[in-house]
């Protein structure tokens, strides 16, 4: 199948590649690597891996396009419109455990890696910088062999091969372990990343076809912005339609992408009465700590405990309309 996406033709007069003796060098301990790159529940888990790189790429001024081609025989994953990489950047990404996004999603230094290498074996990888004419290209045929020790690459140096106010990431993995359900990844896009979908930070597209957020049915939605010693959250608490097939609780965010959801923050849930399902809402709070595996929330740091309290408050209204309620008929 032909690549989905082909590097730009240009004039030979313009793009040329510059001669280079670097050479940029794997950093990690060899033995944890293949217990990373083992560490998924599924391909689409791996690929929700790659996207949170491409967020952490983004810039608050200009929405981020993200675009996925899903073939046969390859993956690609493209980020335009972002900050991008350049050598220094590639550095650090060679280095497991270490990274320069403190404050972001890949602040662990290992996911992305590890990701690609549980999806597949060989990749290319192919970076530019904003602001800066030259992109960088390198590929690996066999990234799950460690026998040889570290791996070490030459970059491509090109000139002319995207435009200097475009940063880009496109990484293409090839000789692919598992097929993805392309139906699923759609399902997880529009619900991991709905927060920055809706608010237009982010675009995403899977073979061309754009993504959606995912719908939430609502009667009642109430906007808020709170502070939390001088860290500013924000989202919204509302009810759904009556009879809708969605888990109720707050949707908890970092950054725009879900961690978590059906929280209540101590305040009684479903299982107390059917009805209380109806509840549901959305917080964005950057300053949480997150778990390793971006699966849940670090609950007795001060952060959690700040906003449970404040979320509780914001809860108590809705709680006592629903208890209050008659009960429904016909219950999800």
């Amino acid at each position: 199948m032909t690549p989905f996406f082909r590097i730009p033709k240009v004039r030979s007069d313009i793009l040329k590649e510059i001669t280079s003796d670097m050479t940029l060098e794997e950093d990690v301990d060899i033995n944890i690597v293949i217990a990373l790159m083992r560490n998924y529940r599924n391909a689409v888990e791996a690929i929700l891996e790659l996207i949170d790189n491409a967020v952490d790429d983004r810039r608050e001024t200009t929405p981020l396009k993200i675009e996925i081609f899903l073939g046969k025989k390859l993956i690609q994953i493209k980020n335009t419109r972002g900050l991008g990489m350049d050598l220094e950047d590639l550095k650090t990404f060679l280095k497991w455990g270490q990274s320069n996004k403190r404050g972001k999603l890949g602040r662990y230094g290992q996911g992305g890696k590890a990701a690609m290498g549980y999806l597949g074996n060989s990749w290319k990888l192919e970076v530019s910088k904003l602001g800066d004419e030259r992109t960088y290209v390198i590929e690996e045929t066999n990234w799950r062999n460690r026998l040889e020790g570290k791996k070490k690459y030459k970059p491509k140096i090109f000139l002319g091969l995207t435009p200097k106010e475009q940063g880009k990431v496109k990484i293409e993995i090839r000789n692919l372990s598992r097929p993805v359900n392309e139906a699923k990844l759609r399902e997880a896009l529009a619900d991991y990343y709905r927060m920055l979908l809706e608010e237009d930070k982010i675009r995403i597209e899977v073979n061309r076809e754009l993504v959606k957020p995912l719908e939430i049915p609502l009667v009642k939605k109430e906007g808020f912005i709170d502070i939390v010693d001088s860290k500013k959250f924000h989202g919204w608490i509302g009810l759904l339609e009556p009879n809708v097939s969605l888990r109720g609780g707050i949707r908890c965010c970092v950054l725009g992408r879900k961690i978590t959801e059906n929280e209540y923050f101590g305040q009684p849930d479903y299982m107390w009465k059917a009805s209380l399902n109806r509840l549901i809402g959305e917080i964005n709070a950057d300053f949480l700590e997150l778990n390793l595996n971006k699966t849940g929330f670090d609950t007795d740091s001060w952060g959690w405990k700040r906003v449970t309290e404040k979320i509780f408050t914001r809860m108590q209204p809705y709680v006592d309309f629903l208890l209050n309620e008659k009960e429904e008929e016909k219950v999800t």
